[in-house]
């Protein structure tokens, strides 16, 4: 928390600082170089493109250096200037060399007053903007490393059940059913013809049985018939 409070305070500190060197930081601009403030060889062109490459903020000055009692720096208007006008200036410097300070934006517009110098090409136009602070890089704070992440813990594999071994279902018993014997199923087909005696009655016993018993068992049947006859 505190060394984030201190980034924070340096961080401000130099913006802070860099909008105070903006608004105070001053351009000091020498009219015309080494040739200085005079009636050029080439005409109004020469100080045309010496300010072409140039930026001029509010609060840079203008340095004329030029001959005292042959050249004067006048700041006129617009019109003044398009028509070479020196009578009627805004102000006139008259000693070198004469330092002007740019105080307000737009256009603006300086001449030699002396007649004939500025249709000769010794007057200066310049656009003044309004001063602005250059952007600070701030500092970025190192960062904090990644931290490790944690491996993974590997997860055992579970080991598969063991498969139950089927049952082998048990084979059907192939023991046939005794036969009854001949004595015991002559018992079981009399027991129910003992009883209707007293009426005749007409009895018809299809049986599928042993081909020894069907024979006695039609003797049994012809004997009753007659008996209830």
């Amino acid at each position: 928390m505190a060394k984030n409070f201190n980034v924070l305070v340096f961080v401000l500190l130099a913006v802070a600082a860099n909008l105070f060197h903006g608004s105070f930081a001053q351009t000091r601009h020498v009219v015309g170089d080494t040739t200085g403030w005079t009636i050029p060889t080439n005409g109004a062109s020469f100080y045309t493109n010496w300010a072409s490459n140039k930026t001029f903020t509010v609060g840079d000055t203008l340095v004329f250096n030029y001959a005292s009692g042959q050249h004067d720096v006048a700041k006129v208007t617009k019109t003044a200037y398009d028509s070479c006008n020196g009578a009627n200036t805004l102000f006139t410097l008259t000693n070198s060399p004469a330092t002007v300070t740019l105080n307000e934006t737009g256009q603006q517009n300086f001449l030699c007053a002396v007649p004939g110098h500025c249709s000769a090409g010794q007057k200066l136009s310049i656009n003044v903007v309004k001063a602005s602070a250059s952007p600070v890089s701030a500092p970025t704070p190192s960062a904090s490393p990644p931290k490790a992440t944690p491996a993974p813990t590997p997860v055992p594999a579970k080991s598969p059940a063991p498969t139950k071994a089927a049952t082998p279902a048990p084979a059907p018993s192939t023991t046939a059913s005794p036969t009854p014997a001949p004595a015991l199923l002559l018992d079981v087909l009399l027991t129910p013809l003992v009883t209707p005696l007293a009426g005749s009655f007409h009895l018809t016993v299809l049986l599928l049985i042993q081909p020894g018993l069907l024979a006695s068992l039609s003797k049994l049947e012809t004997s009753l018939f007659s008996i209830s006859n």
